[in-house]
């Protein structure tokens, strides 16, 4: 089952999409085959991911954060202060990382770094996209699931940075995100020009 929420097939067991308990564990999860975006920004299928996972409603979590934009495991544990439940080490979110990678579920690349390597940053796979969106959802553009070009490394970096900090100060202090959408998908038209900014959200205030 190349995605792992349609009607509770064999292979995956699964006839919800996402994970709405924090105790719920999915039966084992195994990738037969996984969507990958061509050269050409084309949808291809391959057969490279065949790690099996149970996915945890702290996975949900993850795919949701990578959802809003890429992430390096130090700010994913950094975010991870407002789950449901935290990561208490960055060894044992790296694991956890590895093994959705391995699974075909996340997408693992490294920034570029003046001296030595810099850390990766983690993006969704459009199975992980579906996951918590549904498969009927339709994909975004293949830019939300490949690498980042080096020109924007610092941009997506800082912008993370910002993104993570905004997340973790508001949940301190009981204000609820709403309305996010990532970089680049909200159009605004002004004065006959459209922008397009690096993320929008809403502020509610208990």
């Amino acid at each position: 089952c190349p995605r792992p929420h349609r009607d509770k097939c064999a292979a995956c067991s699964i006839d919800t999409c996402g994970i709405n308990s924090s105790t719920l564990i999915y039966p084992f999860f195994s990738m037969k085959s996984v969507w990958t975006f061509d050269g050409n920004g084309r949808l291809a299928g391959n057969d490279m991911a065949n790690e099996r996972v149970f996915l945890t409603a702290r996975d949900d979590e993850i795919f949701r954060a990578l959802d809003r934009c890429a992430l390096t495991v130090r700010q994913l544990r950094a975010l991870s202060a407002t789950f449901p439940v935290r990561f208490g080490s960055d060894r044992y979110l790296q694991t956890r990382l590895a093994q959705l990678t391995r699974a075909g579920l996340l997408r693992r690349f490294p920034y570029a770094a003046l001296h030595g390597s810099g850390p990766y940053y983690y993006t969704l796979t459009p199975e992980s996209f579906y996951v918590i969106h549904g498969e009927d959802t339709e994909l975004p553009g293949p830019g939300a699931f490949r690498e980042i070009g080096y020109a924007r490394h610092h941009h997506t970096h800082s912008l993370a940075e910002f993104i993570v900090q905004t997340i973790v100060a508001a949940h301190a202090a009981q204000v609820t995100i709403g309305d996010f959408t990532r970089e680049n998908v909200l159009k605004l038209t002004i004065a006959g020009e459209d922008l397009f900014p690096d993320a929008s959200f809403t502020l509610i205030t208990p």
